[in-house]
């Protein structure tokens, strides 16, 4: 018997029109203008301003923001009945003084219902929530005995926590599990919400097929018409059945459903465009002669009893029981045509072919899909990469062996939480931006071509250990996964901004054409750990090799964090597989150049190669001018203003090139002299300070480049553009004329300074 317990349900066009208020990102209000005040100091900022009155904006908690978007992810699903707003509660006792329990999201569809809690954090965060899951066991008995008094049937009940950058640990996943919780990240969130931007309601059974899985939708059987036969190894059905009726049993293992602790996922995601044409085909009575292809995960409830006298060879007609559960008829091929049907016209009256199997392993499943693929529409390299981190991992082969530990290495960084990549790949169907930069491949072909892992030798069944193999598949791939990991994240953490730009203006490193040279560096750095260890780097812990890497990465660090928008630009002109390596060759260079010892096998013919006799000569002049402009500027300064109480100091050096000497060495750890911390440029400012002009003049001022001051100094800017050259290869070399013009600047300050003694 049905009680009225619940209150706030909404449904129908109710839920839609509370979509549209919870879809929103603000709060807005409008006030009387000149009454803003108060507002602005609670965090309401000005929106809009209007004649008489201001709009103001203010942005909704992360809590509420993140439960708004759970919210409207499953309103677009079209769910029967939903929690109106996030004050809904549901009764804990007929005893009016214990509280009823605030439930953030509820949800209804025929014989289920789903209990949601969110909880969100601004950044990702590791922590534990043993706590709440045992709080939700303790109340979830009174909660659904509730739940069913309300609806006056014995609905199914499913509580979900759904986290917003929380990282769970694996103990506290186990006891989700085993308490029967639901752990929907936001990944899953994500996918979710793409899902309904294509299906539409359709989603739903996706959804509840997750949650439900292998629950009954209907105790009665759907009975049709089939012939029962074998196709090699493989039983398999072939009948026909109206689309309405396979839907809410239907499944696509969509690869970018979720991360890589979900196997077996191959089919791409589901596209909005190809819905709309075939809904426009089949609305003008158009039909598919090929069949739908699913396999069957099946119970004892399976059933098939032939015709009499249908034997014929291999094949039996009969009738064919199909019970209703969710997650029952896991579709293989055929996703767009039957979506294509729900919402039709069609949906109830046009019948689909459907050949279906009966228990295929997860493999199989995903060999079928790709043999049915490659025949019909070229699969691109990014998918296949995808799909070979479950196929293949048990291939007799070792070079698909290693293809399949490489793919699951790149998936992983992008679904793990803690990975510097994490969502900065973009999956198989996602279109690359700004900050999903990179592509599968693009991080694939480099951990492949550089053997960091190993390599597979023509003719082997062995893999060849690079210096991230470890012991077997598994271990190889903990191994890999936290020294890359490490490596990337010394990067993001020393060059957040620019590790953040992804691909927008600015940004290298996070990118393909940047993550290629700096995979084909670590590879150099791991050989050059090999060779200098005194023990053998396959025994050598992970957490020590990780310690011996990091002193490497800091001279790359220091480069791109004084490193302009020209030198930026420079390297992502140095693109495809010549330009790459010569963008690693930049990096270790400058590894070379702090750690001697560091030279990697070509490393010094790149450097001849790139440093021609012009730019060596320059070299050993560059310093040698730097350090007798240094010396003559301060000695001048201390001798015209004193060194008593820094006069020289505060009289002679303009007030802004004083505070960046002090920023350079407030940044600096080691606090040297102010001394050693001017950079060229601030030496022709301290030349040209009004001040300083005639003290400084009769030895820096070039009258061969005009009358002015700043013609007569501007020598300082092309000085200074060579030194730039000088210490970034990557710009490219020095001229015969800028070498000459070296020599000319260093001789007549030499001769000028000398002759003054």
């Amino acid at each position: 018997m049905a009680e009225e317990i619940l209150q706030g349900l909404v449904s129908g066009e109710e839920i839609r029109d509370v979509l549209k208020d919870r879809s929103k990102e603000y709060y807005k209000l409008s006030v009387k203008k000149g009454a803003e005040k108060p507002y602005l100091e609670e965090g309401w900022e000005i929106y809009k301003e209007l004649k008489t009155v201001t709009q103001l904006r203010k942005r909704k908690p992360l809590g509420e923001l993140f439960e708004d978007e759970v919210w409207c992810t499953l309103a677009k699903m079209g769910f029967e009945e939903m929690s109106g707003d996030r004050n809904f509660k549901i009764p804990m006792s007929k005893d009016p003084t214990v509280n009823p329990k605030q439930i953030d999201i509820f949800v209804k569809e025929r014989n289920v219902a789903i209990v949601v809690e969110c909880k969100a954090s601004e950044v990702p965060t590791k922590k534990s929530f043993r706590k709440e899951i045992n709080e939700i066991v303790g109340m979830r008995p009174e909660i659904v005995k509730n739940i069913r008094k309300h609806y006056g049937e014995k609905l199914e009940v499913k509580w979900i926590l759904a986290l917003k950058d929380i990282i769970l640990n694996d103990s506290d996943r186990a006891l989700a599990k085993s308490s029967n919780i639901h752990i929907l990240r936001d990944v899953e969130i994500g996918y979710l919400e793409q899902l309904t931007k294509e299906l539409g309601e359709i989603s739903k059974y996706q959804f509840l097929a997750e949650i439900f899985e292998n629950k009954k939708i209907s105790k009665t059987d759907l009975k049709v018409p089939a012939i029962r036969g074998r196709m090699g190894n493989n039983k398999f059905y072939s009948f026909l059945i109206e689309p309405y009726k396979i839907l809410p049993l239907a499944f696509v293992s969509h690869r970018n459903r979720t991360d890589t602790k979900t196997i077996h996922m191959y089919q791409r995601m589901i596209k909005k465009s190809r819905l709309k044409s075939i809904r426009e085909y089949v609305e003008k009575k158009g039909s598919f002669p090929n069949s739908i292809i699913v396999n069957f995960k099946t119970t004892k409830e399976l059933r098939f009893e032939p015709i009499r006298n249908s034997n014929d060879g291999e094949s039996t007609l009969g009738i064919l029981y199909l019970p209703q559960r969710y997650k029952f008829a896991w579709i293989i091929d055929g996703q767009h045509r039957l979506y294509g049907f729900a919402g039709t016209s069609y949906e109830k009256t046009a019948t689909l072919p459907i050949i279906a199997f009966e228990n295929l392993n997860p493999e199989d499943q995903t060999k079928l899909f790709i043999d049915i693929n490659s025949k019909q529409k070229k699969v691109s390299g990014n998918y296949l990469l995808d799909v070979q981190a479950d196929l293949l991992r048990y291939s007799p082969d070792a070079s698909e062996r290693l293809s399949a530990l490489i793919s699951k290495l790149v998936l992983e960084l992008n679904s793990d939480p803690e990975s510097p990549l994490y969502r900065r790949i973009a999956s198989p169907g996602q279109s690359r931006n700004e900050q999903r930069p990179i592509t599968i491949m693009g991080l694939a072909i480099p951990i492949k071509d550089t053997r960091i892992i190993g390599y597979a030798k023509k003719g082997s069944n062995d893999i060849i250990p690079g210096p991230l193999y470890g012991e077997n598949f598994d271990k190889t791939f903990e191994r890999a996964k936290k020294v890359i990991m490490s490596y990337f994240n010394e990067f993001k953490k020393e060059l957040p901004e620019h590790w953040e730009t992804g691909s927008g203006y600015g940004g290298y490193l996070c990118m393909n054409i940047g993550l290629g040279p700096l995979i084909r560096v670590l590879k150099e750095i791991l050989e050059d750990i090999k060779k200098n260890s005194n023990i053998d780097i396959f025994d050598m812990p992970t957490k020590e090799l990780i310690e011996a890497i990091i002193p490497y990465t800091k001279p790359i660090t220091d480069f791109f964090k004084t490193a302009d928008y020209e030198t930026i630009a420079a390297l992502r002109k140095k693109v495809g597989g010549t330009g790459m390596r010569d963008a690693a060759y930049v990096m270790m260079e400058v590894i070379h150049n702090s750690i001697p010892d560091f030279e990697p096998r070509g490393l010094r013919e790149w450097m001849e190669q790139n440093d021609i006799k012009w730019t060596r000569r320059a070299r050993n002049i560059m310093p040698e001018i730097q350090l007798r402009i240094s010396t003559h500027v301060l000695k001048l300064l201390k001798t015209t203003y004193g060194e008593e109480d820094d006069k020289w100091w505060y009289e002679g050096v303009p007030e802004r090139v004083r505070k960046e000497v002090v920023q350079r060495r407030e940044s600096d750890p080691e606090h040297k002299k102010k001394e050693q911390y001017f950079v060229l440029m601030d030496y022709m400012r301290i030349i040209a300070n009004p001040k300083n002009w005639n003290t400084f003049k009769k030895y820096y001022a070039f009258k061969e480049y005009g009358n002015s001051k700043e013609k007569q100094l501007s020598w300082f800017s092309k000085l200074n553009k060579i030194r730039n050259r000088i210490s970034h290869p990557e710009r490219g070399n020095v001229s015969k004329d800028e070498l000459e013009f070296l020599e000319k600047i260093n001789n007549t300050l030499k001769q000028r300074i000398e002759e003054e003694k």
